[in-house]
């Protein structure tokens, strides 16, 4: 038995009941778990937390030699996964638990925060990605012609996360941040309700994170940085929240980027604020 450390664990994960499921990709430095209809992740120890990750102490799962298709248990604090007779076992008992922080208040100086990332974004970001997400923004409202734009969204781009799967991403953490209210509520039912049908056209792995963006459970690295631009966090600390989103992937942080971006304006700035832009 080879028995790996849970470093912490995201905020919507139940590691104390009993569930199973298999190993669905695996990765250097994340292995994915189909688990009671949900996707979760076990991350390398630099990995930033997920909703339903579990970060380890691990820097490299290469040793562990996962493969698709491996069972797995949960039960007690413990993620045990089963490869002909080797078990692989993951200790959650002491882990601390990630919980996002709240967004209760948004001060003065969005829109210059705004403008930071997309200086830091913009020249990363996949070409279609901005155009994509001004689309969606542009439809949203109009439920044939969003369904239009989303059919030319989901899934396309490329990565292994799309990149208009990423851009949904950005314009759902937005949605679902507390400013949006119910506002953004009502933008997020309309969004799902016809994005929903497309998931099958996308990637296993963009699916469920697109599922879970839906419900505003969304990545650390993203809801810090929607924390950096709603606070007055001193200029060092935001570029820090802003580069750890940009530099996700080859163009997946920056395209979730063009998604915040395009919706945040509407949704973040005060009344004052969207006048004097």
């Amino acid at each position: 038995m080879t028995l790996v450390q849970a470093i912490s664990i995201g905020h919507a994960l139940d590691v104390d009941g009993a569930s199973s499921g298999i190993v669905q990709q695996a990765f250097a430095h994340a292995v994915n778990l189909g688990i009671g209809g949900e996707m979760w992740t076990l991350l390398a120890a630099d990995r930033p937390d997920l909703p339903f990750g579990i970060r380890t102490a691990s820097h490299d799962f290469g040793c562990l030699d996962l493969r698709p298709g491996d069972r797995v248990g949960v039960r007690s604090g413990f993620v045990g996964i089963r490869s002909g007779s080797t078990c692989r076992v993951v200790d959650c008992r002491s882990a601390q638990r990630w919980q996002p922080a709240p967004q209760d208040t948004f001060a003065p100086g969005v829109g210059s925060r705004l403008a930071l990332v997309a200086a830091a974004a913009s020249d990363r970001a996949w070409h279609g990605a901005a155009p994509m997400a001004q689309a969606v923004r542009s439809a949203l409202g109009v439920p044939d012609a969003l369904r239009t734009v989303l059919g030319c969204v989901v899934g396309h781009g490329p990565g292994s996360t799309p990149s208009g799967d990423d851009v949904l991403v950005g314009i759902f953490a937005v949605l679902t941040a507390s400013r949006s209210g119910a506002a953004g509520a009502a933008a997020v039912r309309s969004l799902d309700q016809m994005m929903r049908p497309l998931l099958p056209g996308t990637t296993d792995i963009s699916m469920q994170l697109l599922r879970q963006a839906s419900r505003g459970l969304v990545g650390r690295a993203v809801h810090e940085l929607i924390c950096a631009i709603s606070s007055e966090t001193n200029l060092q600390a935001l570029r820090i929240a802003i580069q750890r989103v940009v530099e996700t992937g080859v163009t997946s942080g920056a395209d979730t980027c063009m998604g915040l971006l395009a919706f945040a304006p509407s949704y973040f700035l005060s009344d004052d604020e969207r006048a004097a832009a």
